[in-house]
């Protein structure tokens, strides 16, 4: 084999693995980014008015999946339906909290929530005052997971990236 057929090889190899380090570190900037943009959302809810609504579903929802090896997850999420009335206009909605839904896996947690929510109960409704059909049942949540996992996903393409970068450097100055 030709040291050039050779060299090419390498490089579409770094080229692969390089874009596979954007793609991580890109997730993880977005995750960040994203984590930011729900805690200020849900700041601003702090501030909307709120009037009486009646809950019209709630429930858990379960999601199974199985990854390659064969191995299976279930993450569960609550599900609140209501509806709510301003200015004469009925609005639904389903929206627990602003920001971001994250699955947990946790039941226990998921289950606690929608307990919070029984059906036909009256809740009262936060919404958006220059657009009513945005609303939510909690002024408060945690965007701290997504926070954490975007830093994760930044750190690991961080560091995959480091022995790239002095894989290269290496060998532009050795050649």
């Amino acid at each position: 084999m030709s040291s050039s057929a050779g060299s090419s090889e390498i490089l579409i190899g770094f080229l692969c693995f390089g874009l596979f380090i954007l793609v991580f570190a890109g997730i993880g900037i977005y995750l960040i980014l994203r984590s930011r943009k729900d805690k200020a959302k849900i700041a601003a809810t702090a501030g909307w008015p709120s009037v009486m609504g009646r809950v019209l579903e709630s429930r858990i929802i379960e999601s199974s999946s199985t990854d390659s090896d064969g191995d299976s997850s279930t993450t569960y999420r609550p599900h609140v339906r209501y509806e709510y009335e301003v200015m004469g206009n009925v609005y639904a909605n389903d929206k627990v909290h602003a920001g971001m839904v994250v699955s947990p896996s946790n039941f226990k947690k998921s289950q606690e929530t929608a307990a919070r929510y029984p059906i036909d109960s009256a809740v009262r409704v936060f919404f958006n005052p220059e657009n009513p059909a945005e609303a939510v049942l909690e002024q408060k949540a945690s965007t701290v997971p997504l926070l954490v996992i975007g830093i994760v996903f930044l750190a690991v393409g961080l560091c995959l990236a480091l022995p790239i970068g002095l894989v290269l450097l290496l060998s532009i100055n050795a050649g």
